[in-house]
């Protein structure tokens, strides 16, 4: 029996500042579905040193290295305005074939919200500076926690990972059903059937299984 904190599918909604309602922002504009994956070489260290068994808390430096990349990013293009884009965040730590894989599902706003509530559309993304920068940004904050015992293992992901980390995007999704369909296919699924949980103390869920 292992606590299940790291079968998780946890969603984290971010909204521009001086919006009311998430609905206000995403299903009325057009929205890019963007996946954030890690590298192979970082999956691999990943589940070998067992770091994210040890401390699952890490998962949210995830959350935190996706939301400042999209923020840094549309920084980029209006430094002055300060606009900001409306996004939502799926953390996924398997797969289609339930092997382990520590990805991100993120829904942003093709376009964002100025301090002054001015909008300004936004048709292009910078692939190059994604990957980059999601791999910079995770590793970062992974050290930041980990401290210097997470250098060599910095390093070697760097080496092996080159060109950054995966980033697959599919754009123009702007129809209100497709994205409500979208969030509930990722929300509304259980990670784990009720009746497979034995107990919980505010702090660790016990299973069972087959």
């Amino acid at each position: 029996r292992r606590s299940s904190d790291l079968s998780t599918v946890t969603a984290v909604p971010v909204l521009p500042v001086g919006t009311n309602t998430l609905w206000n922002v995403l299903p009325v504009c057009p929205l890019s579905l963007f996946r954030f994956s890690t590298g192979t070489a970082f999956l691999l260290l990943m589940k070998t040193s067992g770091i994210f068994l040890d401390y699952p808390d890490l998962l949210h430096c995830l959350f935190h290295s996706v939301a400042s990349v999209i923020c840094r990013m549309f920084h980029k293009l209006n430094k002055s305005p300060n606009f900001t884009p409306g996004f939502i965040m799926v953390l996924h730590t398997f797969g289609r074939d339930w092997k382990w894989n520590l990805h991100i599902h993120c829904l942003i706003s093709e376009g964002g919200l100025s301090d002054d509530n001015f909008g300004r559309k936004v048709t292009h993304f910078n692939y190059t500076f994604l990957r980059n920068s999601f791999c910079t940004a995770l590793l970062n904050e992974l050290h930041s926690k980990l401290g210097n015992s997470f250098k060599s293992m910095k390093s070697f992901i760097y080496k092996h990972c080159k060109n950054g980390f995966y980033i697959y995007a599919k754009p123009n999704l702007c129809d209100p059903k497709t994205v409500s369909k979208y969030i509930g296919r990722y929300l509304g699924r259980p990670v784990i059937a009720t009746s497979r949980i034995d107990s919980y103390d505010g702090d660790t869920v016990t299973f069972h299984y087959n």
